[in-house]
């Protein structure tokens, strides 16, 4: 939730919406990255990769960036 927030403060949420739904096919690559840049990026890194290896996840996210509920 607090992720939401923050994009909607930085008006990116119709963008991060729009990647989650049309990058589907990317996001398990997506996420290995994320994995292997965590000791830079951080363990935001990591939670982000998790979220987008699960198809459920990602689009609960995606509907709660849309305003719906998850």
């Amino acid at each position: 939730l607090g992720w939401a927030e923050t994009l909607r403060r930085y008006q990116a949420d119709g963008f991060v919406s729009w990647l989650l739904e049309a990058g589907r096919p990317l996001a398990f690559l997506t996420a290995q990255f994320l994995y292997a840049g965590q000791p830079f990026l951080g363990e935001r890194a990591g939670a982000v990769g998790k979220m987008l290896e699960s198809d459920e996840e990602a689009r609960e996210f995606a509907a709660l960036l849309n305003g719906g509920k998850p």
